[in-house]
């Protein structure tokens, strides 16, 4: 009796055990007819579902749920949920080395591109290697160029150019191997790519002939769509325009725009080939371009491209002279820019319509704009330098304007030359813009002259006075006294400008000092001229954006 008590208890739990496998086997079969049909949410709840219920699974059942962790953490990465992918991921590694098997290789794989995604470059590197060295163990080749080809963009990002021109070239090699040409090409644009970042421009165009050369024998559409876009981004990079409108155009020719993917693959060829006709000053065509990239990005709900694409096409009406059209593009880009959080765009916007202000003689707003654009770049995870100091140039340059203007208004205004009042009307119309910079340098000219008399004994300011006559209009109309009025004046502004930079980060304090060094070089008498040549040197074409974001 006590016998058969046992056995049907065995027996119970026998089917207790098959039950539950099956109902996890069920769960995961559903969970991947939703991943295919990119149902990623019920995907997720299926595969968490099944995880929960194969606890208590005998050690032969095991991999089941390593599987769907596995494929819950891939639902998670394409949802942009790294972290909660990487959770996924870790659960699913055995916890002995000896029980790697394949399914592992593949989650260290998955790991890697988690890693990549969050630009964690170690840890991609160590999680790729892992997965490099399994597969090496059971010859997996095709597995081997691929994480090889990701290796090779990760010492990219690393700094380390020489170590990923060796991936890519394993990972050429090995394609070449298995007899996979499409995937082969698509490595060899990689590795043109970094050429030509390194400056090796002969190499570079040795691998994109020979990458259009093997296009021809190359039957899909989507690779071949791929291969022409970054061929026509490398030959931008290494500035031959014409080849890479025709390899832009030649992406488009073989485009197909069903899935998200194919869209914003699409969307990046016509904004790419839209930033070569600016460039190329074909700027109607570029507009043309830009909008169907706008499209697209649209489509994709992505705000924070559609802002570079708006920022181009303002650019283009800007060339074009259609002031009131790029300004309003403009205005576009920084409001898309600033719904995506993309404070660069929003940068680059705002320096546009300070650049339109200030061309216009608003240099009101000119100001209000340069100091947002510092403001935007300031909050930039990536510090940007040389981007920071072309738009405080272009502040300090507005704020000598704006104070030349106004010492224009309130002391030469109503002079009168050749028999004529001037007015404040002729600075606005640009009729007499010349008076204006012949006001600045008048004033600059004076204080050259004081500070090579401040050391000479009896040198009165009368006698200064008469060095900078000769420079002026006439020699009345700029008198000592005046000019310190004016010189005070430039000097409380210098002050107010500085107060907007108290809140930038710490380690920028060097360079806005540099920057308010710039600002009172009108200020300070003790500069020599050098400076000042350097400076006016870079103001001469600041005020014409070549920009093109790509």
């Amino acid at each position: 009796m006590k016998l058969d008590k046992r056995v049907n208890s065995f027996d119970s739990r026998n089917d207790s055990a098959l039950i539950k496998r099956k109902e996890v086997e069920n769960l995961y079969r559903r969970a991947s007819k939703y991943l295919k049909k990119d149902n990623i949410e019920k995907a997720i709840e299926r595969f968490e579902e099944a995880v929960q219920k194969s606890e208590g699974l005998s050690a032969a059942y095991i991999k089941l749920k390593y599987q769907c962790l596995l494929l819950a953490g891939i639902c998670y990465a394409r949802q942009g949920r790294h972290k909660d992918a990487l959770k996924r991921f870790q659960r699913a590694i055995p916890e002995e080395k000896a029980t790697e098997d394949e399914l592992t290789f593949e989650i260290y794989y998955n790991m890697g591109l988690s890693k990549l995604a969050l630009n964690a470059f170690p840890d991609a590197i160590v999680y790729f290697d892992l997965a490099l060295c399994g597969y090496r163990e059971i010859n997996k080749l095709d597995m081997q160029a691929v994480i090889l080809s990701k290796l090779g963009h990760c010492w990219i990002k690393s700094d380390n150019s020489n170590q990923a021109a060796t991936c890519y070239k394993n990972s050429r090699d090995i394609f070449r191997q298995i007899n996979d040409l499409s995937n082969e090409t698509l490595i060899m644009t990689e590795l043109a790519s970094l050429f030509a970042s390194s400056g090796q421009q002969k190499k570079c165009l040795a691998i994109l002939n020979d990458i259009r050369t093997r296009c021809q024998k190359i039957q899909e559409a989507d690779i071949l769509c791929q291969v022409y876009y970054n061929a026509g981004l490398i030959y931008n990079e290494i500035s031959i325009f014409n080849e890479a409108i025709e390899c832009f155009e030649l992406a488009i020719d073989h485009l197909i725009v069903d899935t998200d993917e194919e869209k914003r693959l699409g969307a990046l060829i016509y904004q790419g080939l839209g930033a070569v006709l600016n460039q190329t000053n074909k700027y109607s065509e570029a507009i043309d371009y830009h909008h169907k990239a706008i499209k697209l990005f649209d489509d994709l709900k992505d705000k924070s491209s559609q802002s570079k694409a708006l920022c181009n096409i303002a650019y283009a009406y800007s060339m074009l002279d259609k002031t009131e059209l790029s300004s309003q593009y403009y205005n576009k880009a920084c409001h898309a820019a600033n719904a995506a959080h993309d404070n660069i765009s929003e940068m680059e916007a705002n320096e546009g319509l300070g650049d339109i202000a200030y061309r216009q003689g608003n240099t009101d707003d000119a100001l209000v704009h340069y100091k947002l654009a510092i403001k935007m770049l300031t909050l930039c995870k990536q510090w940007d330098n040389d981007a920071f100091e072309r738009v405080t140039t272009k502040l300090s340059d507005s704020i000598e304007r704006k104070v030349a203007l106004k010492f224009y208004q309130e002391n030469v205004a109503n002079m009168e030359v050749n028999g004529k009042k001037l007015s404040e009307s002729t600075i606005a119309n640009q009729g007499n813009a010349s008076i204006l910079d012949h006001t600045y340098q008048t004033i600059r000219h004076y204080q050259m002259a004081k500070t090579s008399s401040s050391g000479q004994l009896g040198n009165s300011d009368n006698e200064v006075s008469t060095k900078v006559g000769n420079l002026a209009l006439t020699a009345s109309y700029l008198q000592p006294r005046e000019i310190h009025h004016h010189i005070a004046r430039v000097e409380q502004m210098n002050l107010a400008m500085s107060t907007q930079y108290q809140n930038l980060k710490p380690d920028l304090k060097n360079t806005v000092e540099h920057t308010n060094s710039q600002e009172k070089l009108l200020t300070e008498p003790h500069i020599d001229d050098e400076p000042r040549k350097s400076l006016t040197n870079s103001k001469s074409n600041h005020h014409s954006r070549s920009c093109i974001i790509l």
